[in-house]
């Protein structure tokens, strides 16, 4: 008996839990750095000769819409996910710069193009 009172605590302490890193929003933080668009519309971040996958939290579903490769962001994201490629989800995207192909390490598109996120 005193056995299924602990377990249920403890189912009860992992729901409290969960719910409340769900609800409570993570720190947010800014960072600049350029803009690769896959064939599929998804839009990279690259940081330091790292990718990272911005997930669409703006509001605006056509956000990246305007976007090109190579062009200068700003985002405000959330905490950024070690995967590859790294992830994050964006709540304000707004283009500071233009810019071009030539404008992405080249070992960023290398690695994109093995994975698939974007056509050789």
């Amino acid at each position: 008996m005193k056995q299924k009172h602990l377990i249920v605590l403890i189912l009860v302490v992992i729901l409290c839990v969960s719910l409340v890193r769900a609800l409570v929003p993570q720190p947010l933080s800014g960072s600049t750095g350029r803009c690769v668009l896959s064939g599929q519309g998804d839009c990279f971040l690259v940081l330091d000769g790292t990718p990272v996958e911005l997930h669409n939290r703006t509001g605006n579903a056509d956000v990246f819409g305007d976007l090109a490769t190579g062009d200068r962001l700003f985002v405000l994201h959330d905490g950024i996910r070690e995967t590859f490629p790294a992830q994050t989800y964006a709540y304000f995207c707004l283009r500071i710069g233009q810019g071009g192909m030539q404008d992405i390490p080249q070992h960023v598109m290398d690695g994109l193009t093995e994975l698939g996120w974007l056509s050789r």
